[in-house]
C-alpha cells in the first residue's frame, strides 16, 4: 500500500513515495518562479541531463537554500543550481531572501533591503492602509495629501477640510492651504465645511431655495425676522401669520406655537394663541369683559362705564 505525503516549505516541495523497499525524490516545476524548485537537481524527468555544477547541499543533488535548479537551454538538457538573488529569478525589481521573493516596492516590506545568509538586513516597513509603497517609499494614495504626519482626504476630513498642496500654509488661497478645521457640529463634504448637526434642544434648517444655507433653530421658541415675523416656530420655515382678530399681530414663539399680542390701546382678554383685544371703550360695555377682562355681569344686569349695574 502507497502514500503521498507533499511538504511545502517556502518554495521547496517535498514528495516523498513511501513504500516497502522504495524511497525516491522529485522536484515541481514553479511557475511563480519560471524554474525547478526541490530536492533534486535535475528532476527525476530529466535525470539524464548534464549537470553543469555541484552546488548542492548534499549528496542527493539538493541546491543549497538560497539556490534554484535551472534549465541551461530549451529542451532542458542541462540543468544547474543558480544562486536566487538576482532578477532573472523573482523578476524585476524584486529579490530572493528568506526564501522567498521580497518587492521592496510592496505595501508590506516597502523598502526592505539586502539580504545577509538568507536573513534581510532591512526588513523596510509596512504602510498604512492610507499609503502605498512607490519608490521604495511610503506614500499616501492617490485621493490623499500628507499633512503634517497624517494622510488625510482633503474633501472629507474635518481636520485639514479643503486642504491642498503641500497643507503647509494657512492662508485659504495659497496652493498649499493647510485647510479649515471644522467645528464641532460640521462635516468636511466636497473640501468645505458643511453644518450636518445641531445642539440636542434645536433642529437643522436648510432653506429650501438655498441648500447652502443651512441653520441650527429651537423650534419651541422660533426666530425674528429682519422685518418683524416670526419664523420657523414649530417648524423650519414655519411664518406666524396675521390673527382672526385685526387689532392682534404676532409677537413671539412659545412651545412652537405662535402667540400675539394686542396692538397699543387695546387689552387681550383672550390667549396668546387666540387673542381678543378690546379697546378701553369696550371694557366700558363689554358685559363678558366690564372694566376688565373675564368680569361677568350676572343675569338681569349691563356694563356701564365699565361697571356692572
Amino acid at each position: 500500500m502507497f502514500g503521498i505525503i507533499k511538504i511545502r516549505l517556502n518554495f521547496v516541495y517535498i514528495a516523498i513515495i513511501l513504500g516497502s523497499a522504495a524511497l525516491a525524490l522529485a522536484c515541481e516545476w514553479d511557475e511563480k518562479l519560471g524554474s525547478y524548485s526541490g530536492v533534486r537537481c535535475p528532476p527525476r524527468e530529466y535525470a539524464d541531463a548534464k549537470v553543469e555544477d555541484t552546488a548542492y547541499s548534499s549528496s542527493l543533488q539538493r541546491c543549497k537554500y538560497d539556490h534554484l535548479c535551472l534549465p541551461q537551454n530549451e529542451k532542458k538538457t542541462s540543468f544547474k543550481c543558480t544562486i536566487a538573488d538576482n532578477e532573472n529569478i523573482c523578476g524585476e525589481g524584486r529579490f530572493f531572501c528568506e526564501n522567498e521573493c521580497i518587492n521592496p516596492n510592496s505595501e508590506s516590506s516597502c523598502g526592505a533591503n539586502g539580504c545577509n545568509n538568507n536573513k534581510l538586513i532591512d526588513e523596510g516597513q509596512r504602510c498604512d492602509e492610507d499609503r502605498i509603497c512607490k519608490e521604495n517609499e511610503c506614500i499616501c494614495r492617490a485621493e490623499k495629501i500628507l499633512c503634517r504626519t497624517a494622510c488625510v482626504d482633503p474633501l472629507r476630513d474635518r481636520s485639514h477640510c479643503g486642504a491642498k498642496g503641500n497643507c503647509s500654509d494657512s492662508e485659504s488661497s495659497s496652493p498649499d492651504f493647510i485647510g479649515n478645521a471644522c467645528s464641532e457640529h460640521y462635516d468636511c463634504i466636497r473640501g468645505e465645511c458643511v453644518l450636518v448637526r445641531c445642539p440636542s434642544d434645536e433642529q437643522l434648517c436648510i432653506d429650501s431655495n438655498d441648500n447652502d444655507n443651512r441653520f441650527c433653530i429651537n423650534l419651541k421658541l422660533g426666530q425674528k425676522g429682519a422685518d418683524g415675523q416670526i419664523l420657523h416656530c414649530g417648524a423650519c420655515g414655519a411664518v406666524c401669520g396675521n390673527s382672526f382678530d385685526p387689532n392682534a399681530f404676532a409677537s413671539g414663539c412659545k412651545e412652537g406655537y405662535c402667540s400675539y399680542s394686542c396692538n397699543k390701546g387695546f387689552t387681550n382678554c383672550g390667549e396668546d394663541r387666540d387673542p381678543l383685544c378690546l379697546s378701553e371703550e369696550s371694557l366700558k360695555s363689554n358685559a363678558k369683559h366690564c372694566g376688565e377682562c373675564n368680569n361677568v355681569c350676572q343675569t338681569g344686569t349691563n356694563c356701564k362705564d365699565g361697571v356692572c349695574v
